[in-house]
């Protein structure tokens, strides 16, 4: 439901704001975000139906039973150390897709559409490194697909300093930003972000997997939308790259 979500945001929002129609465009998106919110709603009880405590919870009390499912899982330190890992890889990192942004709207001219496009194949990405996952790489020793992954990370940096410069190897921008972007997106979450969440999953004990996978995809949103870009705006800032030098 999410993906789809996104998908439809992403062309939805894309169409919109090239015709200048942000208010419809902030409209559809607030939907989309009800819709997911009610699917929420969907869910069979019946998956609950051991824990007739839980479901009769107020909301401070599920609040204290999450911070002692937490608690107790960090007891065991390769959850709390797989946690750790992924904050430090989500907040060290920088992300510059604000300023990447407006370089391709304002410098090459990029349409909205066409960056909507964009963010439609990321999700698409998205599944298929899923897909080469369960297909080709279940079976590598963990280690390894963090090496690789992180190697692949470091090509798809050189890639878009290299799309800022100028450097499209003959290829026009666009398509040189898709080639390179799907490429490594795809590998990357293949052989980074999938092997660790199995991981994760396999050594989570008994009886406190949802407060620990909350927990988890909880920083690990605040790391990668949160922390690394306002990382990437700090390294901008030191360096002096504001709208007026984009070029």
């Amino acid at each position: 439901m999410v993906g789809i979500g996104g998908i439809v945001g992403s062309l939805a929002g894309g169409y919109l704001t090239e015709y200048d129609l942000p208010y419809w465009s902030f409209l559809i998106s607030s939907m989309l975000g009800f819709l997911i919110s009610f699917s929420a709603f969907l869910i069979s009880k019946e998956l609950e139906n051991d824990g007739e405590d839980l479901i009769n919870m107020n909301t401070g009390s599920r609040a204290i039973t999450n911070l002692k499912n937490v608690w107790e899982g960090f007891k065991l330190p390769e959850l709390w150390r797989s946690i750790l890992f992924f904050v430090i890889m989500g907040s060290t990192i920088p992300s510059f897709g604000t300023f990447l942004y407006y370089y391709e709207t304002d410098v090459l001219g990029i349409s909205q559409i066409v960056i909507s496009w964009l963010g439609v194949i990321s999700y698409f990405c998205l599944f298929l490194s899923v897909f080469m996952y369960q297909a080709l790489l279940k079976e590598i020793d963990i280690r390894w697909m963090m090496f690789i992954g992180l190697t692949i990370n470091m090509f798809g940096a050189a890639s878009s300093v290299m799309f800022v410069k100028g450097y499209y190897l003959g290829m026009p921008p666009v398509i040189f930003l898709i080639m390179s972007s799907a490429i490594t997106d795809t590998l990357y979450g293949a052989y980074t972000q999938l092997p660790g969440m199995v991981l994760f999953a396999k050594i989570i004990p008994e009886s406190v997997e949802s407060s620990m996978f909350a927990l988890l995809t909880g920083l690990i949103n605040l790391s990668n939308l949160f922390a690394s870009p306002e990382l990437g705006v700090l390294i901008n800032s030191f360096v002096g790259v504001t709208s007026e030098n984009l070029q």
